[in-house]
């Protein structure tokens, strides 16, 4: 009887069609095998160069092709691998080692800039913040590796990253927000497991730093008066220094702004109520005038750059209204009632100047009545009107001077401000008229007479009249004092 069921011969691996695949923390190897007699038994495969083998779980037998997984690998390690097969009856054969490294999970890069899509090479950054702000800031990140068998995972920590953990790491959701309500780092990293309670492998760590949140409002400004009594109509400066709490946005000078009112209370930080004026240097020198008693007061707007603001309130300021001597120096002088001589001098560098009204008791009746000459070819002083206003800008009436002669101020296209003190009591007609740049006008309670019979006191003026004491014009003003005035008038207005 014949023999022919002994095998001797080991199974033949096809090296040639093996081949192997790596992810970070896995590595697979597929080969075929075959067995001319007694046929394929089993599969077994080593990633330590044949010390420790696994097998394959549900080989069919005579199975010329087996594929096997090593599973929870560091990244960036070198494997040596080797396959080990078996036919039914014994015999084995071994293959030559085939070496293979896992891969590494891609990694991010530090990001000092700020503002718009930050992204290294596999992470991005997106954080929007490309000046200060006084508001959360949302930050999203992206996974830009390509491959969908990483996952995104983030920490915030402080400014100082004193608060890093590695136990902080938490998955991050794609699409949503991670929300900073104060200054801090962003850290992201990709990873290949995020089953929570389990390590996988981790690339290097993206970095944001997000630096520009200042949610503190400004300090207080300095503010150095120059006085806290003067006359009315007289400059008073006030020096304004500003500054921004420590480590915040810095100070944006040109939004801070100011206004001059007789107002002690708070006004609060919506910019649209400092009609005073704005700022374009720190520190800065204002130059403050009134045209009506009372006690003023300087409030002052500190803005920082991230749009916080802060109210200063300075001392009060008290305006009185005085009786002038002569001033010192002036451009000229010339007399303006048989008690009353006006001065006119400069009072800044850009040629603008000041008309002083100084003495007692009446002006002549209108400018026809003064014989008055400058000197210089003008007949009477009520003509430095018109196209001669000698750049006047402010005029100021002594308290003691009862009244304002007819076409005093006539044409003062420069004119701007005008003190009138309590003690006028009569305004001569046309004394103001055309005086376009006029803004407003005080009328004190004892005027008792306004003329107008010739040209309305204010033709053609648009400023706004205010009148203390009086609810109308009284009987004894003529009726036509408003005629061709393009105003408003303000009655029973406390101005003093």
């Amino acid at each position: 009887k014949a023999i022919d069921k002994i095998d001797t011969t080991p199974p033949t691996i096809n090296m040639e069609e093996t081949q192997t695949s790596a992810t970070t923390n896995s590595i697979t190897i597929t080969t075929k095998a075959n067995d001319q007699e007694s046929k394929i038994g089993k599969y077994y495969f080593s990633k330590d160069d044949g010390v420790n083998w696994e097998p394959t779980e549900g080989t069919a037998e005579g199975q010329e092709e087996a594929s096997y997984t090593f599973n929870n690998l560091p990244q960036t390690q070198t494997y040596n691998l080797k396959i080990k097969v078996t036919d039914k009856v014994g015999n084995e054969a071994v293959s030559d080692p085939i070496t293979r490294d896992t891969v590494s999970v891609p990694g991010g890069k530090e990001n000092i800039g700020m503002g718009g899509l930050t992204e290294s090479a596999e992470i991005g950054i997106d954080y929007e913040l490309a000046d200060w702000t006084n508001r959360d800031v949302n930050v999203r990140l992206t996974n830009n590796s390509g491959n969908a068998n990483y996952y995104l995972q983030y920490q915030q920590c402080k400014v100082d990253m004193t608060d890093y953990s590695e136990d902080r790491w938490k998955n991050y959701e794609e699409g949503t927000f991670i929300t900073f309500t104060e200054n801090g780092v962003i850290l992201a990293r990709l990873t290949d497991n995020k089953t929570p309670g389990q390590t996988g492998n981790v690339g290097a760590i993206a970095t944001g730093n997000i630096t520009k949140i200042d949610k503190t409002a400004p300090n207080e400004a300095t503010i150095e008066l120059s006085t806290r009594t003067a006359g009315v109509g007289r400059d008073i400066t006030a020096k304004v220094t500003q500054s921004d709490n420590t480590g915040g946005s810095g100070v944006g000078i040109t939004k801070c702004k100011w206004i001059y009112t007789k107002s002690s209370n708070p006004i609060g930080t919506s910019a649209s109520s400092y009609t005073g004026g704005t700022f374009n240097e720190n520190p800065q020198t204002l130059t403050l005038n009134a045209i009506t008693e009372g006690t003023y007061y300087l409030h002052v707007l500190t803005v920082d750059n991230a749009g916080k603001a802060k109210e200063t309130i300075s001392e009060g300021i008290t305006l009185q209204f005085l009786s002038y001597s002569a001033p010192s120096s002036y451009t000229y002088s010339f007399k303006a009632g048989d008690n009353v001589t006006a001065y006119v001098y400069p009072i800044n560098d850009r040629g603008e100047n000041e008309i002083l009204f100084v003495g007692s008791g009446s002006m002549f009746k209108n400018v026809s009545g003064s014989s008055s000459d400058l000197g210089d070819g003008v007949p009477n002083w009520g003509c430095i009107a018109g196209n001669n206003d000698r750049g006047i800008v402010r005029a100021v009436i002594s308290n003691g001077i009862t009244s304002i002669a007819g076409w005093t101020f006539t044409s003062m296209k420069k004119l701007e401000d005008v003190v009138i003190p309590k003690s006028i009591t009569k305004i001569g007609e046309g004394s103001f008229a055309c005086c376009t740049a006029v803004k407003e006008i005080y009328i004190p309670e004892n005027v008792s007479y306004i003329d107008g019979k010739v040209a309305g006191t204010f033709l053609g003026d648009t400023c706004v009249i205010h009148v203390k004491g009086k609810s109308s014009a009284p009987s004894t003003w003529d009726p036509t004092w408003l005629t061709g005035f393009e105003g408003t008038v303000e009655w029973n207005c406390p101005h003093e």
